[in-house]
């Protein structure tokens, strides 16, 4: 897989805008930047931590819900989090070039209701233009062990008249209203072992923010 430029951008450029708020009542907020697994653990190599004036363009990177522009139909636009607090780092999966992004962040809702709205609308329109289709699968439905909740699910982006897709596998855990993702992005589906990789990452990305607390 070829580097997916959208991600690990706007660490080193700062393309996303830095102006918008994603959360909607002002409100305060934990700093989770201590939730985070050290840079250098991710595994292709050493991370960035994402600069916190760029943290909403990256929710929106994310969690699809765009930071301009309209989601159609209106109902399907994936449900808020909270930027005030927020923290992510951005690295490689492995050498085939897909990206690992950590995201921490406070959401006002549960697992459980996330998964329900993210269900019911397996494909919609968002994007600036409005003219890419993001298709969603939740493959594994809330669970919880141990105090946290965990899911996963699976986004495909494909903008008009593309050849490519850019593929999503999101792993989600939360306790209380403190939400962890940590999302595999390439292009075209992931292969085994950058799945297995991330998953890993996963496990130990839960385990250093919620064992503690």
């Amino acid at each position: 897989m070829k580097i997916v430029a959208s991600v690990a951008a706007v660490v080193a450029v700062g393309i996303f805008a830095t102006g918008c708020s994603v959360s909607g009542t002002p409100q305060a907020a934990p700093d989770h930047a201590a939730l985070l697994l050290p840079a250098d653990s991710f595994p292709g190599g050493a991370g960035t931590t994402v600069p916190d004036a760029q943290i909403p363009g990256i929710i929106a990177d994310v969690t699809q819900r765009p930071l301009r522009g309209e989601v159609d139909p209106a109902e399907c636009t994936p449900p808020q989090v909270h930027a005030a607090g927020a923290a992510a780092v951005v690295g490689p999966a492995s050498a085939g070039g897909a990206t690992l992004t950590e995201l921490v962040v406070e959401a006002p809702d549960s697992l459980e209701r996330f998964a329900t709205v993210t269900s019911a609308c397996n494909t919609f329109r968002s994007g600036a233009t409005g003219n890419q289709e993001v298709s969603t699968t939740v493959t594994a439905q809330p669970l919880e062990r141990d105090g946290v909740s965990r899911m996963q699910l699976t986004r495909t982006l494909r903008s008009a008249g593309a050849d490519t897709t850019t593929d999503l596998e999101d792993w989600i855990a939360q306790r209380g209203r403190t939400r962890l993702i940590v999302q595999l992005r390439g292009q075209g589906p992931a292969s085994d072992n950058d799945r297995q990789a991330a998953q890993t990452f996963f496990d130990e990305a839960v385990t250093h923010a919620f064992s503690r607390r």
